[in-house]
């Protein structure tokens, strides 16, 4: 298995950020800080960081990876890249509701009815 280098900054470089600009992935991270407790006191540091959980989430969704070659190039195993995935989802959808418009505010303009 060949290890990926150990993602720590919240600066990431560009090839770091897969598709999102250094300000997006900060932002996506700074949300995620805030929504979610990644590693809880009394218990034990999970493996691939935050900023990790984030990089492994934006390659799923955006480069289709799967969840093997992920584990593969982050040296985890794949169920632990699933659970990884599903968290990050999950609390990015929270972060994000209240920024994201409805379908609906999106059709809505000024002076329509």
């Amino acid at each position: 298995r060949a290890k990926s280098p150990e993602t720590t900054s919240t600066t990431p470089t560009k090839t770091d950020t897969y598709r999102t600009t250094p300000e997006q992935y900060t932002t996506l991270l700074t949300l995620l800080n805030a929504t979610l407790l990644w590693n809880p006191p009394a218990t034990r540091n999970r493996k691939p960081t935050l900023a990790d959980a984030l990089t492994i989430t934006l390659i799923y969704l955006r480069i289709n990876h799967t969840k093997h070659h992920l584990a593969d190039r982050f040296s985890i195993h794949q169920p632990t890249v699933s659970r990884t995935i599903n968290t990050i989802e999950k609390a990015l959808a929270i972060a994000l509701k209240s920024s994201v418009r409805s379908l609906e505010s999106s059709f809505t303009y000024p002076g329509s009815a």
